[in-house]
C-alpha cells in the first residue's frame, strides 16, 4: 500500500490526465470530454474524471504523510505508559496516537487544498474546462493585468483562509493549542 501511494502521489496529474483521456477515449464508449453544460448529469459526468484525477494525488500524499505520522505516534514514549496502564488495542491507537497524530496531516491536507486552487490552471486546460485556471492563462496571454492580479489575490485570500482554518482545527484537535 505503501508503494502504490508513492507510486501514485508522485505521478504529475498532467500525465495522470493524459493517461484518463487515452484509457476512456478508447475503452469507455460515448463518453465525451467536449459538450456544453446544458443539464445537470452532463455538467456531472465532465467533472467528474478530473476530480477524480485531483483527488487522486492529494490522497495519496495524505495517506503517506498519515502513514508516517502515525508510526512516530506509535514509537513515542507515552505508548509505552498506555501499554503499561492496559489500555487496548483501539484506546491507544485512536485516542491517543491518531489525536495527536492528525495535527500534521490538518496541516498538509489545508495547504493541498488551498493549493489545488492553482493547480487546476493544467487540469481545466487539458479537459476544455471553464474556470480559473483557463481565466488565468488566457489573462496571461492577453497580458490583461488586472485579471491575472485579481486571480493571484484569490488564491493568496485561499491560502490565508485556509491558514486560518488550519489554525482553529488546531485548538479544536489538541486542547495544548490556545487560541489567543
Amino acid at each position: 500500500m505503501s508503494t502504490l501511494m508513492l507510486v501514485i502521489s508522485s505521478i504529475p496529474t498532467f500525465v495522470l490526465s493524459i493517461l484518463a483521456i487515452l484509457f476512456l477515449s478508447k475503452y469507455v464508449p460515448g463518453y465525451s470530454f467536449i459538450g456544453t453544460y446544458s443539464n445537470t448529469a452532463e455538467f456531472i459526468s465532465r467533472i467528474s474524471v478530473p476530480g477524480i484525477i485531483m483527488a487522486v494525488g492529494l490522497v495519496a500524499t495524505l495517506g503517506r504523510v498519515t502513514r508516517s505520522s502515525m508510526i512516530s505516534q506509535l514509537q513515542a514514549p507515552y505508548m509505552i505508559t498506555a501499554k503499561a496502564k492496559g489500555l487496548g488495542k483501539f484506546n491507544k491507537t485512536f485516542k491517543h496516537a491518531f489525536h495527536n497524530a492528525v495535527i500534521p496531516v490538518l496541516t498538509v491536507a489545508g495547504y493541498m487544498f488551498a493549493g489545488a486552487i492553482g493547480s487546476t490552471v493544467l487540469i481545466e486546460q487539458i479537459f476544455s474546462l471553464p474556470g480559473i485556471g483557463g481565466m488565468l492563462v488566457t489573462g496571461i496571454q492577453q497580458n490583461n493585468y488586472p485579471i491575472v492580479q485579481v486571480l493571484v489575490l484569490v488564491m493568496l485570500v485561499s491560502y490565508l483562509i485556509m491558514s486560518f482554518v488550519v489554525d482553529i482545527l488546531y485548538a479544536v484537535v489538541d486542547p495544548r493549542v490556545e487560541m489567543k
